[in-house]
């Protein structure tokens, strides 16, 4: 088989990694952001003094922080 006829092929391969490329980048970088938003909002709860309903109970790394108490998520970010 020619050269000539796999150039076609691997054009397609090529441009297709690099079509999903930013996909990859922006799904880490949500990810990152998750993480972010989850260790801020851990530390706010370290630094409240008084909760005597204890709203900030569930609030801890064995639960997603979009289903603790009080907190609301969208894909815009937290609210």
């Amino acid at each position: 088989m020619e050269l000539s006829h796999l150039l076609p092929f691997f054009m397609l391969i090529f441009i297709s990694f690099f079509m999903t490329l930013p996909i990859m980048c922006v799904s880490h970088l949500s990810l990152l952001n998750n993480l972010t938003d989850q260790q801020a909002l851990l530390s706010f709860k370290d630094h409240v003094i008084f909760d005597p309903y204890n709203v900030l109970g569930d609030w801890n790394n064995n639960m997603n922080f979009c289903n603790w108490t009080g907190v609301s998520a969208t894909n815009a970010g937290i609210e």
